[in-house]
């Protein structure tokens, strides 16, 4: 049972992991509704990215990705512009009730991650957010964003919980600013020709 269970959770903690170098996670949506933009055509299908076993899947605004035992994870695409710059919101989709415990399942909270994103012909650029960067404009009070305190057994992570029009309003004054969203970190796909 254990092992069937490990084996469910791999994908969703990979998850995690991948679209997270520090994470900066929301309890609300980084958009509002009228900043939403239609994904590109051109982004639908299979796409490769480092050290994957399967390719990758781009269906409407789900992403389907793969753990190294097969197990299968999907997270939803939220694309909108702020300012004329591409961003990505992005949370998991639920979880098969009937392969995880439902007491397990209540306990988990889909938070919201933000990317600046890059689109061309053969990649896509998920570009997430710098936390460091972030906690520094907090620290310097050049901006408020309210957030839970930092749980001392999960490093220095906080959950922000600022609502969908504080982030479009910090994206519009701070979305451009140096190393807010740096390169380094980002998670490059690579079209995969049919």
């Amino acid at each position: 049972m254990k092992n069937k269970l490990l084996i469910k959770l791999v994908p969703l903690l990979s998850a995690a992991l991948l679209l997270s170098a520090c994470v900066v996670q929301s309890s609300h949506p980084y958009y509002t509704k009228n900043l939403l933009v239609n994904t590109h055509t051109s982004i639908q299908g299979l796409w490769t990215a480092k050290k994957t076993v399967k390719p990758w899947v781009i269906k409407g605004k789900n992403l389907e990705f793969y753990a190294k035992n097969g197990a299968k994870s999907r997270i939803k695409l939220n694309f909108f512009k702020v300012n004329g710059v591409l961003y990505c919101d992005s949370t998991p989709k639920s979880p098969d009730r009937k392969t995880l415990h439902a007491i397990w399942v209540y306990h988990l909270y889909p938070t919201h991650l933000l990317s600046q994103v890059v689109i061309t012909k053969t990649q896509i650029k998920f570009i997430p957010i710098n936390d460091s960067k972030l906690k520094a404009l907090i620290k310097q009070h050049k901006l408020v964003i309210p957030s839970t305190l930092p749980n001392a057994s999960h490093s220095e992570e906080n959950l922000y919980y600022a609502t969908s029009a504080t982030w479009v309003k910090f994206l519009k004054q701070y979305g451009t600013t140096a190393k807010l969203f740096n390169i380094k970190d980002a998670i490059i796909l690579t079209h995969k020709a049919p």
